[in-house]
C-alpha cells in the first residue's frame, strides 16, 4: 500500500463515517454474503465479537440472528456511525480498541468474525504482514471459546467477476490461511448497486481510486461488480 493510499485511507476512517457508510450500504445489493454465513455457522443465541466494524455494516447482519454481538474498531469516528445504525437494538455494544488487543477475557465469544479489517492492516504492514497476521490470529482465538469458530471475510477484487486477490499481500495471506493453517474458505459476489452513475463515481472512486467496470442496468442503476472471499476455522474443543 502506498503512503497516498495510506492517508486517503486514514482520512475516510477519521473524518468520512457518512460517506464510507453509504459505499457498504449499497454494497452485496442481492443479499449473498449473509446467506453464505448462515451455510457455514449458526449464529443463534451466539456470542459474537466482532472486530474492526467500522460503521456496523457486518453488526448489522448478524445481530439480528444472535444472542448478543460485541462489536471493537479503533476508530471511534467509524464507531460513533455505527452506534446510530444500531441504536434501538439492545443485544449490541460497541468499544474502541486494537484488534491486537481486545478487553476481553479468554474465551468469551462463541464466533470471531472480522470484515475488510485484518487485510486492510496487512497491506499496511507491507513485508512484515505475517507477524501482523499472527498477532491478529492469536488474538481472535484467545477470545474463542472451545468449538468457537473465527470468520474472516476479505475482498478478493472490486470491479472484478471472477476472484482477484488485489496487491502483493492479500493473495499470501490467503494462501497463509488456506495451505499453513488450515481455514476452510469459499467466494460470493458482492456486487455494488447505485441508482446512477454519478453517485455509483462518487463513492467508489472515494474509496477504491478510479474504477473501469460500471455497468448500468434497468436504465439508470449502475452495478460494480466485487468478489469477496470468506475463510474459517472452529478452535478445538
Amino acid at each position: 500500500m502506498t503512503e497516498e493510499e495510506k492517508s486517503r485511507y486514514e482520512l475516510i476512517f477519521s473524518r468520512h463515517a457518512e460517506e464510507y457508510h453509504e459505499l457498504v450500504a449499497a454494497e452485496d445489493w442481492e443479499g449473498n454474503l449473509p446467506r453464505a454465513l448462515g451455510e457455514i455457522t449458526s449464529f443463534a443465541g451466539k456470542t459474537v465479537v466482532e472486530l474492526g466494524a467500522g460503521t456496523g455494516r457486518v453488526t448489522m447482519m448478524v445481530a439480528p440472528l444472535s444472542g448478543k454481538v460485541l462489536a471493537f474498531d479503533r476508530s471511534q469516528h467509524m464507531l460513533d456511525k455505527a452506534a446510530a445504525n444500531v441504536r434501538g437494538r439492545g443485544n449490541v455494544s460497541l468499544a474502541a480498541c486494537d484488534n491486537r488487543s481486545v478487553p476481553l477475557p479468554d474465551a468469551s465469544a462463541d464466533i470471531v468474525i472480522e470484515g475488510w479489517s485484518f487485510g486492510h492492516s496487512l497491506s499496511q504492514a507491507g513485508s512484515q504482514w505475517q507477524n501482523q497476521a499472527d498477532a491478529l490470529l492469536s488474538e481472535s482465538t484467545r477470545l474463542l471459546r472451545p468449538g468457537g469458530a473465527l470468520i474472516i471475510i476479505e475482498t478478493l477484487g472490486t470491479g472484478f467477476r471472477m476472484p482477484a486477490a488485489p496487491g502483493p499481500v492479500l493473495p499470501l495471506f490467503y494462501g497463509y490461511l488456506e495451505k499453513q493453517l488450515g481455514f476452510a474458505a469459499r467466494w460470493v459476489r458482492t456486487d455494488y448497486k447505485f441508482p446512477t452513475l454519478a453517485e455509483a463515481r462518487r463513492l467508489v472512486e472515494m474509496f477504491f481510486g478510479a474504477m473501469a467496470s460500471y455497468d448500468v442496468v434497468e436504465g439508470r442503476a449502475v452495478v460494480v461488480p466485487e468478489c469477496t472471499g470468506i475463510w474459517w476455522k472452529s478452535r478445538p474443543r
